[in-house]
């Protein structure tokens, strides 16, 4: 669904995405969730970025909260919102620039700062 012509499937494959992510684990969004959600995230139509970058949102307050989910964010996460902050269209700048804080707040909470961590 995340390649279908048809742009409506591509949202509702974000949205749900988004809505399922906190009863999944880790290793189930590592393996089948995060690779089709990251294409959605240089999707043409920029209402399907701007909501990759809520389910990005919604993935770091999911799994912020052990090592291998804030490992997953620095190495997954990070680097898509901040490529979409400096997006062409201001709702994906203001929602990955929103999610990005977000996790930001999260990783400096569990006592690690993004910047001096390794990045993949």
């Amino acid at each position: 669904m995340g390649q279908h012509p048809n742009y409506l499937y591509r949202m509702t494959t974000v949205q749900a995405i988004t809505t399922i992510s906190p009863s999944l684990t880790l290793p189930i969004v590592q393996a089948e969730i995060i690779s089709p959600l990251l294409q959605l995230a240089v999707d043409p139509i920029p209402n399907i970025r701007f909501n990759v970058a809520k389910a990005l949102e919604a993935l770091a307050t999911s799994f912020g909260d052990t090592p291998e989910g804030r490992e997953f964010i620095q190495q997954k996460i990070f680097p898509v919102l901040e490529q979409q902050k400096n997006d062409g269209d201001a709702d994906v700048r203001y929602f990955s620039t929103r999610a990005l804080q977000k996790a930001l707040t999260l990783l400096e909470k569990s006592g690690r700062d993004f910047h001096s961590a390794p990045r993949a």
